[in-house]
């Protein structure tokens, strides 16, 4: 009888030490599940934060395109240091958008150069403010609002001034022929009618319709660039380098304006490009030295763009040539010296910098909405 207790002891010693074993593994694996739980439950909470950190960016900016509105003097003039922002003396687009620091964060505005970002300008037409440039992704390389009237409107094209469109391709590595099928088709593309623009060169849906995955002719506005990539003779390699140039605001395209003072001297480069020859009796290399002489006006004392010194161009201070003047004062029906479309680039950052979430949208600076975003 000692002996069978004994026995049993021994054996309940070692199912107690199993189970204890067994609670230890199952109290482990446990402990670094909920470890694992809360760590995703707090990056979603600063997800949120970050995401509503942007949001407030936004509400943020279009208070500052309220105020500019409200400024007789600043609202009837925009460049790329001060774009439709007021500035009160001495103050700085710096001291307005980076970064914007609030109790759970920040969040700050900001834009790249069209010539930065994409690497697609010629190095004497890059914009001295692309020195100001970092990293794509990263922190702005300058504080404020780019305006989408810099840019060419793909819904304002038309057969007029197509030619415009044209020039850009051909300047970012199209050629002529393709220039030619893309320009005419893009027109084709937004127009309502059914009549193939530019002699054949334009297409209206037979192209499109014979496609392996066919598709019609939208003959309604872009809503987005990348439609570009459904219009005949479009490439993704082309489209890469062209999406930075081209907008689709506003959306009426009721007429073809270019802001001279904020347009990259690439597209001002396709613009007086695309009215030489015959009617004013000038060639490509006046066009290009017109816009070299723009660019340094404009970019002020200084000799760099987006600097406080920056000012609208003024025909009658800079010194042209007979032919530089003719090929202005064709290009000036197409400009203007306002733009109404204001993209603003907000990233939000919560509190330790380690979660932050981007915004890109677009506001209708009149009726001060947003009309596009897009948030990553």
């Amino acid at each position: 009888m000692k002996r069978f207790i004994t026995n049993t002891s021994g054996s309940v010693l070692i199912v107690t030490l199993w189970i204890l074993a067994i609670l230890a593994v199952y109290s482990v694996s446990l402990g670094r599940r909920s470890h694992q739980e809360l760590s995703l439950v707090k990056r979603s909470l600063d997800q949120l934060k970050a995401r509503y950190l942007a949001w407030g960016g936004v509400v943020y900016s279009i208070a500052q395109i309220t105020r500019d509105s409200q400024d007789e003097e600043q609202k009837s003039k925009d460049d790329l240091y001060r774009c439709a922002v007021a500035l009160k003396d001495n103050e700085t687009p710096a001291e307005i958008f980076a970064p914007v620091r609030l109790s759970d964060g920040y969040f700050e505005v900001g834009y790249l150069t069209p010539e930065f970002s994409s690497g697609s300008a010629s190095p004497e037409f890059t914009s001295p403010a692309a020195s100001f440039g970092q990293d794509a992704g990263e922190a702005p390389a300058h504080p404020g609002f780019s305006d989408e009237d810099r840019k060419i409107n793909l819904n304002a094209l038309n057969a007029a001034n197509s030619p415009i469109f044209r020039e850009l391709l051909l300047l970012l590595g199209a050629d002529s022929y393709t220039a030619d099928v893309i320009a005419a088709a893009s027109v084709d593309w937004h127009d309502a009618d059914s009549e193939v623009s530019l002699g054949n060169l334009g297409e209206e849906g037979r192209v499109y319709e014979s496609l392996k995955r066919p598709y019609k002719c939208k003959n309604r506005p872009f809503d987005q660039v990348e439609e570009l990539l459904l219009v005949k003779g479009m490439t993704p390699e082309l489209f890469a380098r062209v999406r930075e140039f081209v907008t689709v605001f506003p959306k009426d395209g009721a007429q073809f304006l270019i802001n001279g003072s904020t347009a990259s001297p690439l597209v001002l480069r396709s613009l007086a490009r695309s009215v030489t020859g015959l009617p004013t009796n000038t060639d490509l290399a006046d066009a290009d030295s017109l816009v070299r002489k723009l660019v340094v006006f404009r970019a002020g004392p200084d000799g760099r763009e987006a600097t406080a010194d920056d000012r609208g161009l003024d025909p009658e201070n800079i010194p042209l040539t007979a032919r530089e003047r003719a090929v202005y004062l064709t290009m000036a029906r197409y400009m203007t010296g306002v733009s109404q479309f204001v993209r603003v680039r907000i990233r939000g950052v919560e509190g330790k910098g380690k979660v932050s979430c981007r915004i890109d949208s677009v506001i209708d600076r009149r009726k001060l909405s947003v009309v596009s975003w897009n948030r990553s």
